[in-house]
């Protein structure tokens, strides 16, 4: 995969000067660079991947309100750009750690399980019946899980809101 060109990106995104572009990471589908310490570009490895990351896209757009954490929203998404084989999708980076499971209770395990069960219901259900009932019936629940799980509390206040 060729690196992208930070120019036409540039020039695609008004008022965005690229000062710094450090790479975040890579999973099976996409890569992802760290812009100028406050935007995430990710770049599709494949024309096919598109699919998957417009899913992604929706499905954080309408679930991210229901959530009771920051999840990243998409500001801008540009799947036929020259900047890029593949085009990309950019947001508001959200500062944070990976939850280590193996330095979590069983308890936490098991909270953290249910959490991640929960989400890959509603997601796969693709509707707005399963987050709505995640929203009702199950939100106060889960949201003592996450505070289990981190330890902390969070606040409906969002960075990428900034």
């Amino acid at each position: 995969m060729t690196e992208p060109d930070w120019r036409i990106i540039e020039l695609e995104n008004r008022g965005l000067s690229v000062q710094s572009a450090h790479f975040l990471g890579e999973g099976w589908n996409s890569r992802a660079y760290l812009v100028n310490n406050e935007l995430v570009y990710r770049f599709p490895k494949r024309p096919g991947h598109w699919e998957e990351l417009e899913r992604e896209v929706k499905f954080l757009a309408f679930a991210a309100d229901f959530l009771p954490l920051a999840v990243p929203r998409y500001a801008h998404v540009a799947p036929d750009s020259p900047a890029a084989a593949y085009g990309y999708a950019v947001y508001r980076y959200l500062q944070g750690h990976a939850m280590n499971v193996n330095a979590l209770s069983l308890e936490k395990r098991a909270a953290a399980a249910e959490v991640i069960g929960v989400l890959a219901e509603t997601e796969r259900e693709k509707g707005k019946k399963a987050l709505l009932a995640l929203a009702s019936e199950r939100r106060v629940a889960m949201r003592q899980k996450f505070v289990l799980i981190s330890g902390v509390t969070f606040s409906r206040e969002r960075e990428c809101s900034k």
